[in-house]
């Protein structure tokens, strides 16, 4: 038990790099425009600035600096329609003014606004958590609790009550991520690595590798809740390896690993469940009177 949970801290570690879930996007980007044949495009967008994950793990690492605060090179880069409607669902993640701003800044909702709602309800995932802990014997182990590794958790969790909102989120993931335009390489590299060949074929390839772990979270939320929730915690593990914070776990050691990383998702969903809907429902709103409104596809 001691491994799998000094496991689940690493794997946690990550989480100042997201705000909302990729679920979580893909709802806010239905939710947010229309496109006709482009809407694959603006939900993949949405989704696509936390690319960043694959091989950085700190806010002030230059890749996430720029997917989330300079949010909008794509858009002045952007050629096609294909192009502009990523760009536009893309532009709708970021954490100055976007989607992530009430995650990781200023819930809207909350009666603490000057704080995001994923920051204020991961600390309330970790007291609970802290307390099982407790009632388990292991009180020991708290420290490997700390507010981060819940943000990591937390928000998968609300991803998969925002299928509640739809159930059809798992299967517009899966679209977005499975039919996004071809040229979401090529849109990257020239946003983010003008001139530098070498640079732009490293975002163009992680960015691919980023779909290919969409799809098959994709696929996850399209199951029934009981099913898709210890494939979730299970999902996590393979990213958190991918992103190199914990080296491939032994066999004996996963189950208990994906055990503890499905308490903490079955928490937040507990923790979260009254009032989720209200902060998505007002980040919706601000979106469609921020930049956005004036980004005409």
């Amino acid at each position: 038990m001691h491994l799998s949970l000094r496991t689940v801290a690493l794997a946690a570690s990550a989480t100042l790099l997201q705000a909302w879930g990729p679920g979580t996007h893909i709802y806010i980007g239905n939710q947010l425009k229309e496109v006709g044949t482009n809407k694959a495009e603006l939900m993949y967008g949405g989704i696509a600035p936390d690319f960043n994950l694959l091989v950085w793990t700190s806010t002030s690492d230059p890749l996430f600096q720029a997917t989330h605060y300079q949010a909008m090179r794509p858009w002045e880069v952007a050629v096609t329609p294909q192009e502009r409607a990523l760009a536009w669902g893309f532009a709708s993640h970021n954490e100055a003014w976007g989607a992530d701003h009430t995650a990781h800044i200023a819930s809207l909702t909350l009666s603490d606004t000057s704080r995001g709602y994923v920051i204020q309800k991961a600390e309330a995932l970790q007291q609970v958590m802290w307390g099982q802990l407790d009632a388990a014997g292991m009180g020991g182990f708290k420290s490997l609790i700390t507010v981060d590794n819940c943000h990591f958790i937390l928000e998968y969790g609300i991803d998969l009550m925002a299928r509640r909102l739809d159930p059809n989120l798992g299967a517009k993931l899966v679209e977005a991520a499975s039919h996004r335009s071809s040229s979401m390489g090529s849109l990257m590299a020239r946003a983010y690595a003008p001139g530098d060949p070498t640079a732009g074929a490293q975002l163009a390839y992680l960015e691919s590798l980023w779909r290919t772990f969409m799809i098959r979270y994709g696929d996850i939320l399209k199951r029934p809740e009981k099913q898709a929730l210890p494939m979730v915690a299970d999902f996590l593990v393979d990213l958190a390896i991918q992103m190199g914070i914990i080296p491939n776990p032994a066999p004996e050691q996963r189950p208990g690993l994906i055990q503890i990383i499905e308490l903490g998702l079955t928490d937040a969903i507990a923790i979260c469940a009254p009032d989720y809907p209200g902060e998505i429902g007002a980040t919706i709103q601000s979106l469609r009177t921020s930049p956005l409104s004036g980004m005409e596809l």
